[in-house]
């Protein structure tokens, strides 16, 4: 079975009423933010391709951790099983930035059916009440999202239009769902009557599935998230958007090279970074006897108690690696010192769960989103912060001929409200725009506020990457 016949029975399915959401091809957990991103398969050339933030008291109360938050879920208004995500696994990512120069694409027009959309604005008006529900008069309540009025009446006419044009299903393309599943749940309470379709691709899959889309004229994609979203971007697969609550974060000036957060040519935008420290056994480690920066972990005492996952595939140890030989905070024969008293294994899973059984007592890299995802299953492993952390940035962006194109551009306005960074905080990720009056519910900074490594741009690092590889293979042979 092709991908594209795949994906039509996975929505063909969700319409009968069964709706889950597509494996990844591939079993390591490691491979979206390292993804090897593939070339074209043919020779075609490329299609062409306010910082305003409302005062206002949120009036509701925090929300609990997404964990017992999933049973808030309204049954009657989303139909949604308790299952949707059971197949998901929670990868630890990596990034590698691929692409170059941005080329435009245009969405084709679409026709309007207005009569399904309307009944089913007058069925979900009178759903169960809940954080989500419709105002009594059948007007949305964004008053959680802390928007301006200006902001409010965008999305709000987005909604409608979206409504309006019975694709109501909004499908998601990532190399993973499982942290973004409450912020899912979230979008679809505020927007009654809208769907989020998560779709499982990333790689070769990825690209084999936008190619058979754009050749059969058969559009299933309306967001893509992807660490390699220029890459996609340049090949046509995008739509240039801006999302109407995205601000530019003036403080990464410097810090975090700009395409690294947004697409200079307006095709995708980051609403957060995922943060790269240590991860440690509570049980068997005390935090004060831990390394505290990077160059630390090749100090002789930390000899036989650290592991991480092999460099020389591409994963999160690829990543933090790289940026760290850039940097000149460590050199090569660091590495070497560091592989040398360490164990190193296939996948960063097999790293995480060797500390988490106590064999191991610290992770020399490890996602805060893994961590996380770890302590609520109830392993004895928390994040260490070291001096000078790694991030990476995830990539958003509308896909070119979106069927649902206004629901697309609607949810990814969502992401950068309140109600999305407070849930994105929930599940370790950092707001790049941290609303000031949030928290992380861990005690960790907001990201301005953290000393980490400077991300360099997507073509530094490709070139960092490529350099490496002949050392990642070496120590990994050794």
């Amino acid at each position: 079975m092709s991908i594209q016949q795949r994906i039509m029975q996975s929505r063909a399915a969700r319409r009968g009423g069964a709706r889950g959401v597509a494996p990844a091809s591939n079993g390591s957990t490691s491979t979206y933010f390292g993804e090897k991103t593939p070339t074209k398969s043919d020779d075609r050339p490329a299609m062409p391709r306010v910082r305003m933030r409302d005062r206002r008291h949120r009036g509701v109360n925090p929300r609990p951790p997404f964990c017992c938050a999933l049973d808030k879920i309204c049954r009657g208004r989303h139909a949604v099983p308790r299952d949707r995500f059971a197949d998901e696994s929670a990868p630890l990512r990596a990034f590698i930035p691929i692409g170059s120069a941005m080329k435009h694409s245009r969405t084709a027009k679409r026709v309007a059916v207005t009569g399904v959309a309307m009944t089913s604005i007058a069925l979900l008006a009178a759903c169960g009440s809940g954080g989500g529900a419709p105002a009594a008069d059948g007007e949305l309540d964004l008053s959680p999202l802390q928007i301006s009025a200006e902001q409010e009446a965008e999305l709000t006419a987005l909604y409608d239009a979206a409504m309006e044009s019975g694709n109501n299903e909004i499908t998601v393309y990532a190399g993973h769902h499982d942290e973004f599943r409450e912020i899912y749940t979230q979008f679809e309470e505020r927007f009654p009557g809208l769907t989020i379709v998560p779709e499982t691709l990333v790689g070769a899959e990825l690209q084999t599935a936008l190619e058979a889309e754009r050749d059969t004229g058969q559009h299933n994609v309306d967001v893509i998230s992807n660490p390699n979203a220029d890459r996609y971007a340049e090949q046509g697969f995008s739509e240039e958007f801006k999302p109407a609550t995205y601000v530019s974060p003036e403080w990464a000036d410097g810090r975090i090279a700009q395409d690294q957060f947004e697409d200079p040519a307006g095709f995708y935008h980051s609403p957060w970074a995922l943060l790269f420290s240590s991860g440690y056994n509570t049980e068997t480690m005390d935090e004060a006897d831990l390394p505290a920066n990077w160059p630390d972990f090749a100090d002789p005492k930390y000899a036989d108690q650290v592991t991480f996952m092999t460099p020389s595939t591409p994963g999160g140890m690829q990543t933090v690696l790289s940026i760290l030989l850039q940097s000149d905070l460590v050199d090569e024969d660091w590495l070497r010192t560091v592989a040398a008293q360490s164990r190193i294994v296939a996948q960063d899973q097999l790293a995480l769960q060797s500390v988490s059984s106590g064999e191991y007592g610290i992770d020399l890299t490890s996602a805060a989103t893994s961590i996380r995802k770890a302590v609520n299953d109830g392993a004895p492993v928390d994040l260490h912060m070291l001096e000078n952390p790694v991030v990476a940035t995830e990539k958003w962006m509308l896909a070119a001929n979106a069927p649902s194109s206004d629901g697309g551009k609607l949810f990814l306005s969502y992401l950068f409200t309140y109600e999305a960074q407070e849930q994105a905080l929930v599940t370790g990720n950092f707001p790049l725009n941290q609303h000031e009056d949030l928290e992380s519910p861990y005690g960790w900074p907001a990201i301005e506020e953290i000393d980490f490594v400077h991300l360099p741009s997507q073509s530094t690092m490709r070139e960092e990457i490529d350099n490496n590889q002949d050392l990642f293979q070496e120590i990994t042979a050794s």
